[in-house]
């Protein structure tokens, strides 16, 4: 207890050394030294560790390569050797108050009272301190990179051993502590990697192929189409590894001393292929695959008796049938990638862009504890479209904008010039009248073809892509293979695993099952659509827009074979779920004119006779006349709604930012969500699961501003002002739980950099920084019961969250730093919440001094 409340105060010590020996370029050497007694503590603990630490370690790193007679650029080939010693010499009993040099004393004089010799007692009393002391040693020796090129260019050379690279590291360690008397460990890793890297020139030029030529005289984009027939690199690489762990524990009072053994041999292999089919074609066609094993060899280590086999007779049953030994685990990618040229005319290849893609990832994985049922499989595939248009530079020459600005007209087109007659003016009145009619009609039209062009033309890029994810998994696969031999073998055998096409995601069927087994088939499919784009408004000012709709279908299927393989389903469950952005505008002050609040929601439910969940969305959301025409009632789910963000830049041009800013811009942003989830019953019917509608301002309104420089220094800051609403509906009890979130920020920072403050006759650079942060944010639940429906709807919890925080900075010369702050906080409870009110004020200062 004295030593918890710090009534322990004896003086500790600590200190540590190293030292470091370069020869040139051949040998480096380090070695490191520390000890800490069982008091010493830094000025931020009480006490200290009270364990004395005893550390050192030695490591040395000798380059072979520089003894190399010939050329060594490239080759690698360095040894890295290290030990390190670690003793922890307790101060008490562990779990006690009892010194450890106390109870081994006591222990030698409680064994000679008895009658023990000496030696016998002496003994005894070692061994209290032994078994308390904990201890470690560890030694490495490494090659991390094995790398011995001949300088040789030959392909023979050059493709084979010159690609090869290879590394091995061992480790050992031993140690002890008081619950363990002895623990011994190695372990090895060797790995192999060959890296070939094939010239880009082995291809064909098909435009200059007889025959062909011809075809391509009249398809200029595409001359110089290239055919590539090897790959462009191929990588293949393996590693094995083994260790073993030897643990003996102590004799305690519930346990008897007892050793245990852990085992581990392993493997793994794998390669990938990269490949540039064709170029300067129409689709533009790159294939890379890859694949990897894992698998196992501790099976080898034990004999049919449970005794350890000798390493030779390992390594002889590997190199004579076992090698890689039993697979565990396999994965397989596939991506096929194309980049389509389009052709030049009307400019379609310079304006439209297009990029697609498909992959397939396989994996397959065996328990050897369930020999039948162990093996299962899934793929997972993706398909993606995208295509840019460049939509304004493609239609502005059909719809050009025209200038405002008002141009004197001499006359009318076909007319001659304006000439008065000789004691007649009728001519000129007449004239003046057709030129005003003609003015009319022609800013008529000019304001027509820019307002087309503005809503029409005037968009830089229209960006859509679509993509489509299935994944399919199956347990308890007949088929002993990992489907690898399969997929390159010219015939399907169902013992080899799924078939090469369930292997690229092409079909679901992973191929026969086991029997007598409760197995599962699981599907799932995803799609999503992205649109967006972006407009400017005026000067300075651009909108974002983006639209954005996905819907998927989950189906699992659960079933049991029986002695012939035969399979009967138990069980089938299928859900989904559809997301798109959405437009919902909260009845504030003139929005109301939007109708969409959940008061709008219980008058459809009630008036119009529309179930909950169609009254919910389409109450809801602003301008929902999608779903009141007929045609597109199916669809008007599916169909996204605008999000946008709006930013405008330059408003230090203008009152009241004009003469005291830099820098002025203005944010908005717009985001909503649409989420419903579904499930289909036993007949086939859907039912809404779940419906969840999220919108906010993020912010709302948003000020950055640079003001002009004050005292030479740089002053500036922001303020936001956001709110975020969701609407969650829950079907089976028809109640709407509406969450809200307010949040102000204001941020306030000034700095100046690199002023003098003449000191003791010495003039130094420093520097300042001051900064202030204020944020409020209020967040509330409110649930309401459309069975009994209450416009205010009845309060849950809610919370208010205040803090401010001023802190200044000051550098001197960057040696000395200062810093200090203060920050308030405070939490008020609103509504039915029932946490407490609380403040927390927080002050510091934090000095730093830099000593070179």
């Amino acid at each position: 207890m004295l030593r918890v409340i710090g009534a322990d105060d004896t003086k500790g010590w600590a200190y540590t050394g190293s030292l470091a020996l370069k020869l040139a370029d051949l040998i480096t050497m380090n070695y490191n030294y520390s000890r800490t007694d069982p008091y010493f503590h830094r000025l931020s603990e009480r006490f200290g560790s009270r364990n004395e630490s005893i550390n050192w370690g030695f490591s040395a790193d000798m380059d072979f390569v520089k003894f190399l007679p010939f050329d060594k650029q490239e080759s690698q080939l360095k040894l890295s050797y290290s030990h390190t010693e670690n003793v922890g010499k307790p101060l008490y009993l562990p779990g006690t108050d009892v010194k450890v040099t106390e109870a081994a004393e006591l222990e030698k004089q409680k064994l000679m009272a008895k009658g023990n010799s000496a030696q016998i007692a002496e003994a005894a009393s070692q061994a209290i301190i032994t078994e308390s002391q904990t201890i470690n040693t560890s030694d490495s020796w490494a090659l991390p990179s094995i790398k011995l090129k001949i300088p040789t260019n030959h392909w023979l050379v050059r493709d084979t051993w010159n690609s090869l690279s290879f590394g091995f590291n061992y480790n050992r360690s031993q140690g002890r502590n008081p619950s363990v008397s002895n623990t011994q460990q190695w372990l090895w890793n060797a790995n192999m990697a060959y890296n070939l890297n094939i010239s880009s020139d082995y291809f064909v030029d098909v435009s200059t192929l007889p025959f062909f030529s011809t075809i391509f005289s009249f398809l200029p984009d595409y001359k110089g189409y290239k055919v590539y027939y090897t790959p462009q690199s191929i990588t293949y690489n393996m590693a094995a590894r083994r260790s073993r762990l030897i643990t003996s524990y102590r004799k305690t009072l519930t346990s008897s001393e007892r050793s245990d053994i852990s085992r581990d041999f392993g493997a793994t292999r794998g390669a990938t292929m990269n490949w540039k089919v064709t170029e300067n074609g129409l689709l533009n066609l790159s294939v890379s695959y890859s694949f990897d094993f894992a698998s196992t060899l501790t099976y080898l280590e034990l004999d049919d008796f449970k005794m350890q086999k000798s390493s030779s007779t390992i390594f002889n049953e590997i190199f004579t049938g076992a090698f890689f030994g039993r697979d565990l685990n396999y994965n397989q990618n596939f991506e096929l990638r194309a980049a389509p040229k389009l052709p030049s005319f009307w400019d379609i290849g310079k304006n439209i862009t297009l990029t697609t893609g498909y992959s397939a990832r396989y994996q397959w994985t065996n328990d050897p504890l369930q020999p039948d049922l162990g093996r299962s499989v899934g793929v997972a595939n993706r398909s993606n479209l995208g295509f840019t248009i460049r939509w304004k530079n493609m239609f502005e020459q059909l719809l050009p904008e025209q200038s405002d600005g008002a141009q004197g007209v001499r006359g009318i087109p076909g007319q001659p010039p304006l000439q008065q007659l000789p004691g007649d003016s009728s001519v000129v009145v007449d004239t003046a009248r057709g030129i005003r009619k003609y003015l009319t009609i022609n800013n008529a039209l000019k304001v027509l073809r820019n307002l087309a062009h503005s809503i029409f033309v005037d968009y830089d890029n229209i960006r859509v892509n679509f993509s489509n994810d299935n994944t399919y998994s199956s347990s308890g696969i007949l088929g002993s293979g990992s489907g690898f031999k399969n997929f390159w073998g010219l015939v399907t055998r169902t013992n080899e695993g799924p078939s090469r096409s369930y292997m690229l995601g092409l079909s679901g069927d992973a191929g026969p099952r086991a029997r007598k087994g409760n197995l599962s088939d699981n599907i799932s499919m995803r799609n999503s659509v992205d649109l967006s784009t972006s407009k400017p408004l005026w000067e300075g000012a651009r909108i974002d827009l983006t639209w954005k709709v996905g819907w998927s279908v989950n189906k699992s299927t659960s079933f049991q074979t029986d002695s012939l393989g035969n399979s009967r389903i138990t069980s089938t469950n299928q859900s989904g779920s559809i997301n798109r952005s959405f437009f919902s505008i909260p009845p504030w002050s003139v929005f109301s004119v939007f109708n969409s609040s959940l008061k709008r929601v219980n008058e459809l439910q009630t008036e119009s006779n529309k179930s909950l969940n169609d009254a919910f969305v389409e109450g809801c959301e602003s301008f929902s006349w999608f779903n009141r025409v007929g045609f597109l009632q199916d669809i008007g789910k599916y169909m996204p709604r605008p999000n946008w963000r709006i930013s405008w830049d330059g408003l230090e041009k203008f009152f009241p930012f004009k003469n005291y800013t830099k820098r002025v811009s203005f944010d908005h942003s717009y985001a909503a969500d649409y989420n419903e989830g579904f499930k289909f019953d036993q007949n086939g019917k859907q039912e809404t699961t779940s419906q969840r509608i999220t919108f906010g301002f993020q912010p709302l309104i948003g000020l950055n501003i640079t003001f002009n420089d004050l005292w030479s220094g740089n002053f500036g800051g922001n303020v936001k002002y956001s709110t975020r609403s969701s609407y969650d509906l829950s079907p089976t009890n028809k109640n709407i739980s509406e969450d809200f979130s307010k949040d102000i920020g204001v941020t306030i920072n000034f700095t100046k950099s690199g002023f003098e403050i003449p000191l003791f006759g010495l003039s130094l650079n420093n520097d300042f920084e001051f900064s202030f942060s204020y944020t409020n944010t209020k967040n509330s639940t409110v649930l309401y019961n459309m069975a009994q429906f209450d416009e205010k709807g009845v309060p849950q919890n809610g919370t208010v969250r205040t803090s401010l925080e001023p802190r200044v900075k000051y550098v001197m010369s960057s040696r000395v730093t200062l810093s200090i702050f203060y920050k308030r906080s405070s939490t008020k409870p609103e509504g039915a919440a029932r946490i407490p009110p609380t403040t927390t004020n927080e002050a510091g200062l934090d000095v730093r001094i830099s000593i070179q």
